[in-house]
Protein backbone atom coordinates (compact mmCIF):
# COMPACT_ATOMS: atom_id res chain seq x y z
CA UNK A 1 0.00 0.00 0.00
CA UNK A 2 1.28 3.54 -1.10
CA UNK A 3 2.24 5.36 2.31
CA UNK A 4 -0.63 8.43 2.77
CA UNK A 5 1.65 11.61 1.52
CA UNK A 6 2.63 9.79 -1.42
CA UNK A 7 -0.88 8.36 -1.96
CA UNK A 8 -2.40 12.02 -1.44
CA UNK A 9 0.30 13.28 -4.06
CA UNK A 10 -0.77 10.65 -7.07
CA UNK A 11 -4.84 11.61 -5.97
CA UNK A 12 -3.77 15.27 -6.64
CA UNK A 13 -2.03 14.98 -9.63
CA UNK A 14 -4.75 12.52 -11.30
CA UNK A 15 -7.37 15.21 -9.96
CA UNK A 16 -5.66 17.97 -11.65
CA UNK A 17 -5.01 15.98 -15.18
CA UNK A 18 -8.46 15.58 -14.68
CA UNK A 19 -9.27 19.45 -14.76
CA UNK A 20 -7.26 20.02 -17.54
CA UNK A 21 -9.10 17.26 -19.72
CA UNK A 22 -12.58 18.60 -18.80
CA UNK A 23 -11.29 21.86 -19.63
CA UNK A 24 -9.86 21.47 -22.92
CA UNK A 25 -6.82 23.02 -21.94
CA UNK A 26 -4.09 21.96 -24.91
CA UNK A 27 -1.35 23.37 -26.25
CA UNK A 28 -2.87 23.32 -29.21
CA UNK A 29 -4.93 26.10 -28.75
CA UNK A 30 -3.61 28.06 -25.56
CA UNK A 31 -1.44 30.57 -27.58
CA UNK A 32 -3.03 30.48 -30.89
CA UNK A 33 -4.98 33.28 -33.12
CA UNK A 34 -7.12 32.22 -35.86
CA UNK A 35 -8.01 34.42 -38.85
CA UNK A 36 -10.23 34.09 -41.34
CA UNK A 37 -8.82 35.85 -44.88
CA UNK A 38 -11.61 36.31 -47.78
CA UNK A 39 -9.11 37.16 -50.43
CA UNK A 40 -7.56 33.86 -50.17
CA UNK A 41 -10.56 32.25 -49.04
CA UNK A 42 -8.90 30.53 -45.94
CA UNK A 43 -9.07 30.05 -42.13
CA UNK A 44 -5.51 30.36 -40.59
CA UNK A 45 -3.87 29.99 -37.78
CA UNK A 46 -0.63 31.06 -36.24
CA UNK A 47 1.28 31.88 -32.60
CA UNK A 48 -0.01 35.30 -30.59
CA UNK A 49 3.61 36.63 -32.18
CA UNK A 50 2.88 35.34 -35.79
CA UNK A 51 5.19 32.98 -36.35
CA UNK A 52 4.26 29.28 -37.28
CA UNK A 53 1.43 30.38 -39.75
CA UNK A 54 -1.07 27.06 -40.96
CA UNK A 55 -3.60 26.89 -43.45
CA UNK A 56 -6.76 25.14 -41.18
CA UNK A 57 -9.29 25.29 -43.84
CA UNK A 58 -8.28 26.10 -47.75
CA UNK A 59 -11.57 24.55 -49.70
CA UNK A 60 -15.28 25.12 -49.84
CA UNK A 61 -14.97 28.35 -48.49
CA UNK A 62 -16.09 31.45 -50.52
CA UNK A 63 -16.06 34.70 -48.21
CA UNK A 64 -15.24 33.78 -44.91
CA UNK A 65 -15.64 36.65 -42.24
CA UNK A 66 -16.62 36.15 -38.33
CA UNK A 67 -14.65 33.45 -36.11
CA UNK A 68 -15.13 31.92 -32.88
CA UNK A 69 -13.59 29.46 -30.69
CA UNK A 70 -15.41 27.26 -28.35
CA UNK A 71 -12.04 25.80 -26.52
CA UNK A 72 -14.06 23.46 -24.07
CA UNK A 73 -15.41 22.11 -26.98
CA UNK A 74 -12.68 21.99 -28.98
CA UNK A 75 -14.74 23.58 -31.65
CA UNK A 76 -13.94 26.51 -34.11
CA UNK A 77 -17.13 28.39 -35.65
CA UNK A 78 -17.21 30.53 -38.58
CA UNK A 79 -19.90 32.71 -40.75
CA UNK A 80 -19.17 32.38 -44.60
CA UNK A 81 -20.89 35.29 -46.48
CA UNK A 82 -20.10 33.39 -49.94
CA UNK A 83 -21.79 30.31 -48.89
CA UNK A 84 -24.52 31.58 -46.63
CA UNK A 85 -23.75 29.51 -43.96
CA UNK A 86 -22.34 29.15 -40.38
CA UNK A 87 -20.28 26.30 -39.75
CA UNK A 88 -17.92 24.83 -37.29
CA UNK A 89 -14.95 22.64 -37.18
CA UNK A 90 -12.41 21.06 -35.03
CA UNK A 91 -9.35 23.59 -33.86
CA UNK A 92 -7.35 21.32 -36.53
CA UNK A 93 -9.96 21.96 -39.47
CA UNK A 94 -10.80 17.92 -39.68
CA UNK A 95 -15.14 17.18 -38.98
CA UNK A 96 -16.82 20.50 -40.63
CA UNK A 97 -19.70 20.87 -40.15
CA UNK A 98 -22.85 22.93 -41.39
CA UNK A 99 -24.18 24.30 -38.30
CA UNK A 100 -26.62 27.17 -40.11
CA UNK A 101 -27.52 27.23 -43.48
CA UNK A 102 -29.53 29.50 -45.79
CA UNK A 103 -28.41 32.73 -44.64
CA UNK A 104 -28.11 36.22 -46.46
CA UNK A 105 -24.81 37.58 -45.60
CA UNK A 106 -24.02 36.27 -42.58
CA UNK A 107 -20.84 38.42 -41.26
CA UNK A 108 -20.01 38.21 -37.47
CA UNK A 109 -20.52 35.79 -34.96
CA UNK A 110 -20.10 35.00 -31.06
CA UNK A 111 -20.52 32.23 -28.66
CA UNK A 112 -21.94 31.43 -25.45
CA UNK A 113 -20.66 28.07 -24.56
CA UNK A 114 -22.47 27.92 -20.97
CA UNK A 115 -26.18 28.42 -22.63
CA UNK A 116 -25.45 26.18 -25.53
CA UNK A 117 -25.82 29.10 -28.13
CA UNK A 118 -24.16 30.72 -31.02
CA UNK A 119 -25.33 34.26 -32.33
CA UNK A 120 -24.19 35.86 -35.46
CA UNK A 121 -25.18 39.19 -37.93
CA UNK A 122 -26.18 39.11 -41.23
CA UNK A 123 -25.22 42.42 -43.08
CA UNK A 124 -27.38 41.74 -45.84
CA UNK A 125 -30.36 41.76 -43.79
CA UNK A 126 -29.42 43.96 -41.02
CA UNK A 127 -30.62 41.08 -38.91
CA UNK A 128 -29.42 39.24 -35.84
CA UNK A 129 -30.44 35.88 -34.81
CA UNK A 130 -29.38 33.41 -32.71
CA UNK A 131 -29.41 29.25 -32.22
CA UNK A 132 -28.30 26.06 -30.45
CA UNK A 133 -24.60 25.72 -31.25
CA UNK A 134 -26.16 22.25 -33.38
CA UNK A 135 -27.85 24.68 -35.21
CA UNK A 136 -31.15 23.92 -34.00
CA UNK A 137 -33.77 26.37 -32.70
CA UNK A 138 -32.70 29.21 -34.79
CA UNK A 139 -34.38 32.56 -33.71
CA UNK A 140 -34.72 36.19 -35.04
CA UNK A 141 -33.69 38.44 -32.34
CA UNK A 142 -33.60 42.33 -33.87
CA UNK A 143 -33.19 43.98 -37.23
CA UNK A 144 -31.33 47.42 -37.14
CA UNK A 145 -31.14 50.21 -39.77
CA UNK A 146 -28.24 49.75 -42.09
CA UNK A 147 -25.86 46.85 -42.12
CA UNK A 148 -25.42 44.57 -39.05
CA UNK A 149 -21.65 43.68 -38.78
CA UNK A 150 -19.98 43.27 -35.31
CA UNK A 151 -21.55 41.74 -32.52
CA UNK A 152 -20.20 40.79 -28.96
CA UNK A 153 -21.60 39.19 -25.96
CA UNK A 154 -22.01 40.21 -22.34
CA UNK A 155 -24.62 37.01 -21.00
CA UNK A 156 -24.27 37.54 -17.13
CA UNK A 157 -25.80 40.89 -17.57
CA UNK A 158 -27.86 39.47 -20.45
CA UNK A 159 -26.77 42.37 -23.25
CA UNK A 160 -26.09 41.85 -26.73
CA UNK A 161 -23.86 44.58 -28.52
CA UNK A 162 -23.52 45.28 -32.30
CA UNK A 163 -22.34 47.67 -34.63
CA UNK A 164 -23.96 48.93 -37.90
CA UNK A 165 -21.41 49.54 -40.81
CA UNK A 166 -23.84 51.96 -42.86
CA UNK A 167 -25.79 53.48 -40.05
CA UNK A 168 -22.61 54.45 -38.30
CA UNK A 169 -24.17 52.81 -34.61
CA UNK A 170 -22.75 50.96 -31.74
CA UNK A 171 -26.03 49.54 -30.32
CA UNK A 172 -26.95 47.14 -27.13
CA UNK A 173 -29.93 45.23 -26.44
CA UNK A 174 -30.99 42.60 -24.28
CA UNK A 175 -30.63 38.68 -25.90
CA UNK A 176 -33.35 37.83 -26.85
CA UNK A 177 -32.94 41.05 -28.96
CA UNK A 178 -35.46 43.70 -27.42
CA UNK A 179 -34.70 47.10 -25.75
CA UNK A 180 -32.27 48.18 -28.97
CA UNK A 181 -30.33 51.22 -27.68
CA UNK A 182 -27.63 53.77 -29.37
CA UNK A 183 -24.46 53.74 -27.85
CA UNK A 184 -21.89 55.62 -29.96
CA UNK A 185 -22.23 57.53 -33.34
CA UNK A 186 -19.01 57.25 -34.83
CA UNK A 187 -17.39 58.91 -38.26
CA UNK A 188 -16.61 56.00 -39.97
CA UNK A 189 -18.56 52.60 -40.12
CA UNK A 190 -17.92 50.15 -37.29
CA UNK A 191 -16.79 46.25 -38.27
CA UNK A 192 -15.86 44.62 -35.43
CA UNK A 193 -16.51 44.49 -31.60
CA UNK A 194 -15.04 43.34 -28.32
CA UNK A 195 -15.69 43.17 -24.83
CA UNK A 196 -13.17 43.95 -21.58
CA UNK A 197 -16.46 43.49 -19.10
CA UNK A 198 -13.90 43.49 -15.92
CA UNK A 199 -12.70 46.55 -17.04
CA UNK A 200 -16.03 48.43 -18.35
CA UNK A 201 -14.93 49.01 -21.79
CA UNK A 202 -16.15 48.09 -25.11
CA UNK A 203 -13.40 48.09 -28.35
CA UNK A 204 -14.02 48.67 -32.02
CA UNK A 205 -12.58 48.53 -35.27
CA UNK A 206 -14.21 51.33 -37.38
CA UNK A 207 -11.66 52.11 -39.70
CA UNK A 208 -9.33 53.22 -36.73
CA UNK A 209 -9.03 50.80 -33.59
CA UNK A 210 -11.31 52.84 -30.49
CA UNK A 211 -12.98 52.44 -27.30
CA UNK A 212 -15.22 53.84 -24.96
CA UNK A 213 -16.98 53.22 -21.74
CA UNK A 214 -19.65 49.94 -21.95
CA UNK A 215 -22.57 52.79 -21.40
CA UNK A 216 -20.72 54.35 -24.91
CA UNK A 217 -19.43 57.31 -22.83
CA UNK A 218 -15.43 58.31 -23.30
CA UNK A 219 -14.82 57.03 -26.47
CA UNK A 220 -11.16 56.73 -27.53
CA UNK A 221 -9.63 56.58 -30.90
CA UNK A 222 -6.50 54.44 -29.85
CA UNK A 223 -4.52 53.52 -33.03
CA UNK A 224 -5.34 55.65 -36.56
CA UNK A 225 -5.29 53.32 -39.09
CA UNK A 226 -7.38 52.91 -42.75
CA UNK A 227 -8.90 50.17 -42.86
CA UNK A 228 -8.93 48.27 -39.29
CA UNK A 229 -11.29 45.21 -39.45
CA UNK A 230 -11.43 41.87 -37.03
CA UNK A 231 -10.93 42.43 -33.41
CA UNK A 232 -9.84 41.02 -30.76
CA UNK A 233 -8.74 40.91 -27.12
CA UNK A 234 -6.17 39.37 -25.14
CA UNK A 235 -6.78 40.34 -21.59
CA UNK A 236 -4.71 38.27 -19.49
CA UNK A 237 -1.42 39.71 -21.67
CA UNK A 238 -3.54 43.29 -22.09
CA UNK A 239 -3.15 43.38 -25.74
CA UNK A 240 -5.07 43.96 -28.71
CA UNK A 241 -5.33 42.05 -32.20
CA UNK A 242 -6.79 43.22 -35.33
CA UNK A 243 -6.62 42.92 -39.13
CA UNK A 244 -5.80 45.42 -41.61
CA UNK A 245 -7.68 44.64 -45.14
CA UNK A 246 -5.60 47.69 -47.17
CA UNK A 247 -2.23 46.94 -45.62
CA UNK A 248 -3.11 42.85 -45.32
CA UNK A 249 -1.45 42.25 -42.03
CA UNK A 250 -2.42 41.63 -38.59
CA UNK A 251 -0.97 43.77 -35.84
CA UNK A 252 -1.28 43.87 -31.94
CA UNK A 253 -0.71 46.81 -29.40
CA UNK A 254 -1.27 47.11 -25.79
CA UNK A 255 -4.82 47.98 -24.92
CA UNK A 256 -4.30 51.65 -24.91
CA UNK A 257 -3.16 51.56 -28.51
CA UNK A 258 1.02 51.83 -27.68
CA UNK A 259 3.75 49.28 -28.80
CA UNK A 260 2.01 48.53 -32.23
CA UNK A 261 3.32 45.29 -33.79
CA UNK A 262 3.10 43.60 -36.98
CA UNK A 263 2.50 40.25 -36.72
CA UNK A 264 1.78 38.69 -39.86
CA UNK A 265 2.48 40.66 -42.75
CA UNK A 266 2.82 37.99 -45.90
CA UNK A 267 0.52 35.46 -47.38
CA UNK A 268 -2.72 37.32 -46.52
CA UNK A 269 -5.17 39.15 -49.11
CA UNK A 270 -8.21 40.52 -46.97
CA UNK A 271 -7.61 39.12 -43.71
CA UNK A 272 -11.01 39.58 -41.74
CA UNK A 273 -12.12 37.97 -38.44
CA UNK A 274 -9.95 37.05 -35.58
CA UNK A 275 -10.29 34.66 -32.46
CA UNK A 276 -7.74 33.64 -29.49
CA UNK A 277 -7.19 30.52 -27.59
CA UNK A 278 -5.09 31.78 -24.84
CA UNK A 279 -4.58 30.63 -21.34
CA UNK A 280 -7.38 32.12 -18.92
CA UNK A 281 -9.68 33.09 -21.84
CA UNK A 282 -12.35 30.38 -20.66
CA UNK A 283 -14.57 30.68 -17.57
CA UNK A 284 -14.32 27.10 -15.90
CA UNK A 285 -17.74 25.43 -15.27
CA UNK A 286 -19.31 23.73 -12.73
CA UNK A 287 -17.80 20.69 -13.48
CA UNK A 288 -14.81 22.20 -13.66
CA UNK A 289 -14.88 24.27 -10.78
CA UNK A 290 -16.00 21.17 -8.65
CA UNK A 291 -12.61 18.86 -10.26
CA UNK A 292 -10.55 21.83 -8.37
CA UNK A 293 -12.17 22.11 -5.33
CA UNK A 294 -11.83 18.17 -5.01
CA UNK A 295 -8.09 18.74 -5.39
CA UNK A 296 -7.68 20.65 -2.77
CA UNK A 297 -10.11 18.61 -0.49
CA UNK A 298 -7.78 15.44 -1.47
CA UNK A 299 -4.86 17.93 -0.22
CA UNK A 300 -6.12 18.77 2.77
CA UNK A 301 -7.57 15.47 3.67
CA UNK A 302 -4.14 13.65 2.59
CA UNK A 303 -1.93 16.55 4.55
CA UNK A 304 -4.31 15.69 7.81
CA UNK A 305 -4.04 12.06 7.43
CA UNK A 306 -0.44 12.25 7.07
CA UNK A 307 -0.08 14.22 10.40
CA UNK A 308 -2.11 12.11 12.17
CA UNK A 309 -0.09 9.26 10.87
CA UNK A 310 3.40 10.67 12.21
CA UNK A 311 1.84 11.46 15.41
CA UNK A 312 0.51 7.99 15.67
CA UNK A 313 4.68 6.55 14.85
CA UNK A 314 5.62 8.90 17.50
CA UNK A 315 3.16 7.71 20.31
CA UNK A 316 4.00 4.08 19.30
CA UNK A 317 7.67 4.85 19.57
CA UNK A 318 7.82 6.76 22.69
CA UNK A 319 5.35 5.38 24.74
Amino acid sequence: MLPIKRLAHTLILATVTATLAVSGASPADASTMYWTDSGTMKIQRANLDGTGVQDVLSVDLIFPEGIAIDSAAGKLYWADGGTGKIQRANLDGSNVEDVVTGQSLPGAIALDPAAGKVYWTDVGQGDVHRANLDGSGVEFLVNVAGHARGIALDPAAGKIYITGGNNLFIQRADLDGSNLEDLVTVTSGPAEISLDLAGGKMYWTAGSVQRANLDGSNVETLVVEGAAAGLALDLPAGKIYWSNTFDDVIRRANLDGTNVEDLVTTGLIAPRGIALGVPGGAIPTLSEWGVAVMALMVLAAGSVAFRHQKATVHRERYS
